[in-house]
């Protein structure tokens, strides 16, 4: 398998041909072969525990992964998705030999919703790959029910998440089926051009981010929310716990996720693409003002300012491209509003750039003043290591 030094021991295709390059898009399902005693060898999980990491790393419109492993003449079945693994109890070769055989014929012969793969999403168009740098738009490469019978075409796999655990989320360029074709490999864009976020949200948080979204619409340099609804398959709201295998070992922390899309404007490409360094200054010029007015105005912390939460607007060759400041995940607001419930996202998001104050406690906000985290938080916009003056040690282990 190209890219991955990990393999497992069998895998499920999908049409494969003979002479076609095997790749972390192609398993359906995995599978592990150990000779001991599943109890006193934990390398087989931690093994299957990397190759569905791989696999839902590298196809993101998986719902959930599943994967058997076979020790000491027992075999068990795996169920992995954005909320941890679950695990079967064994079934023994000899006396649940008609279990087992069934199973492996079940795998074999399953369809893709058994499987896993969510299809509101179709993927025969061509597998998207994670882009690892930007590049050119070609025809469309999927397409992905929207709100009621909308459909959108799917242009480019901008984004993914590296984890599977916790939001798994995805971001696409996408215009409804119904306006044609895009022109963003020429530089044209229209109103019809949007960012798709597929995402798995925390149940508890499920309308934190486009709550922000809304209430700071109208300043210069953040996105703009179009649409959002949550996700239906068969007529139901589509969540993990809706998948789980009752009776099975359950994890030691179950956190419910529901799938979640927001349509927002505008397509953007990766900081790292801009085309002078004019641009990229006047840029993060802008995006700093964008920080202040809405910490002034909005009374908005943005607590993930990093270069993955910024991105240019794409425009036609020639002109500036306009930096906006996306990705409002942990945001917190410093003034809540009465009556309103705050249960705020837990986490330092990018650590190479998370405040130092956050990393040493997640609540940081108690015991530090809003305009001190105003300031702390700009400093975000620059790596660690790029702050300290050469030549100094720091005196702190976390400054490394």
């Amino acid at each position: 398998m190209p890219c991955w030094s990990q393999k497992p021991d069998l895998i499920l295709l999908e049409g494969s041909q003979d002479g076609d390059p095997v790749t972390w898009k192609c398993p359906r399902a995995i599978s592990e072969f150990m000779h001991s005693r599943l109890a006193v060898n934990m390398t087989l999980i931690k093994t299957l525990n990397t190759k569905a990491y791989l696999l839902l790393s590298s196809q993101p419109w998986h719902r959930y992964v599943l994967a058997l492993s076979f020790a000491n003449f027992q075999m068990r079945i795996y169920f992995y998705d954005h909320s941890g693994v679950q695990i079967s109890p064994p079934l023994n070769f000899h006396c649940d030999f008609q279990a087992v055989v069934g199973i492996i014929h079940m795998f074999t012969h399953a369809n893709r919703e058994l499987l896993g793969f969510d299809l509101t999403i179709d993927v025969n168009h061509g597998v998207p790959s994670i882009p690892k740098q930007p590049g050119p738009i070609f025809n469309f490469i999927s397409t992905v029910q929207g709100a009621g019978s909308q459909i959108y075409c799917i242009f480019e796999l901008l984004w993914a998440s590296a984890g599977f655990i916790r939001r798994g989320t995805v971001s696409y360029h996408v215009r409804p089926e119904v306006t044609g074709p895009s022109k963003a490999s020429e530089g044209l864009l229209d109103d019809y051009d949007y960012i798709l976020k597929d995402n798995w949200v925390n149940q508890a948080q499920v309308d934190h981010e486009p709550n922000i979204l809304k209430h700071i619409a109208g300043i210069e340099g953040v996105p703009v929310l179009v649409d959002l609804w949550a996700v239906q398959f068969e007529e139901k709201e589509d969540m993990m716990l809706r998948y789980r295998p009752a009776g099975w070992i359950p994890p030691t922390l179950f956190v419910n996720h529901v799938h979640r899309r927001q349509l927002m404007h505008p397509v953007g490409s990766p900081i790292t693409s801009f085309q002078s360094q004019k641009e990229l200054l006047f840029g993060l010029i802008h995006r700093l003002e964008t920080h202040e007015h809405l910490v002034t105005l909005k009374h908005v912390l943005h607590c993930d300012v990093s270069p993955n939460n910024l991105v240019f607007k794409q425009a036609p060759p020639g002109t500036l491209h306009t930096l906006y400041l996306i990705d409002f995940d942990y945001a917190i607001r410093l003034q809540p509003i009465d009556g309103e419930v705050t249960n705020y996202p837990k986490g330092t998001g990018t650590l190479p750039f998370a405040l130092l104050q956050m990393i040493w406690s997640l609540s940081f906000m108690s015991s530090c003043g809003s305009a001190y985290s105003m300031m702390a938080e700009k400093e975000c916009f620059i790596p660690h290591r790029m702050r300290r003056p050469k030549g100094k040690e720091p005196k702190n282990q976390l400054h490394k």
